[in-house]
């Protein structure tokens, strides 16, 4: 749990501001609180709730952001925890975002193959085309131009997101000799 408020800490200093910092830590703090006074299944449907009103007042492609940044606060302190993933899983679910999203976020950054290919969300054994495809779409959802009126923050983050696509894209190609 520290690690992951210290990241977090870091992570909003660094990409937005020192108020966004004071701020994310107030929001995090008042749910630990909130989870503390409610039993684990009143707690799952406050979840849940939350994941439909966001699903309904946010865009498809903020709401992708959203879950790249929850994945980054995951992969923390080094490793995701099966409770980690379950919980990513359950909130791209409840969010209305597609089974494998929370999957594809988490292979963001990852240098080996079979992390470019969770990042398409493809196996190894698709074809050039469907490989061309999924990054296709991909590229479409998370390109930077969708969330630029969030903010430059945002903006920048989702370049990096978009970047981490395009050379997920080229790890692949270059493996299997595509142009």
């Amino acid at each position: 749990m520290h690690s992951e408020m210290e990241y977090t800490r870091r992570f909003l200093r660094h990409n937005f501001s020192t108020d966004a910092e004071r701020e994310g830590e107030q929001i995090l703090l008042k749910l630990f609180e909130e989870k503390k006074r409610n039993s684990p299944a009143q707690w799952e449907n406050q979840i849940t709730a939350i994941c439909q009103q966001i699903a309904f007042a946010m865009p498809y492609e903020q709401r992708l952001q959203l879950i790249a940044f929850l994945c980054e606060i995951a992969k923390a302190d080094g490793s995701v925890h099966p409770k980690e993933s379950e919980a990513l899983r359950s909130i791209c679910q409840n969010m209305g975002l597609g089974a494998n999203t929370a999957e594809q976020m988490m292979g963001l950054g990852g240098t080996s193959l079979d992390d470019a290919y969770k990042v398409l969300g493809i196996s190894p054994s698709a074809t050039d085309e469907e490989v061309r495809k999924a990054y296709k779409q991909m590229a479409r959802e998370n390109h930077p131009d969708r969330v630029a009126s969030l903010g430059e923050d945002i903006r920048r983050a989702a370049e990096k997101k978009f970047q981490e696509i395009a050379d997920a894209k080229e790890r692949i190609y270059q493996a299997r000799g595509m142009r």
